[in-house]
């Protein structure tokens, strides 16, 4: 399945939640913010969101310094 990922077309194989592509990319607890289909995604609803064939996610990485 393809979906477009920060702007280019990436190949995951099979559906995925946004969790599952979250964790495999950047690892369980990674801080940052989705973007799904032009939409901010809350935390708490990226396991039950599947995604699909064209999809568009943003993926920001927040963080901190001083």
């Amino acid at each position: 399945m393809q979906i477009k990922l920060n702007g280019k077309q990436k190949n995951i194989g099979a559906s995925l939640s946004l969790q599952e592509l979250v964790n495999s990319l950047l690892g369980k607890d990674a801080p940052v913010v989705l973007e799904y289909n032009g939409n901010i995604i809350k935390k708490e609803s990226w396991p039950k969101t599947n995604l699909k064939e064209n999809d568009c996610i943003e993926l920001v990485s927040i963080v901190g310094g001083g």
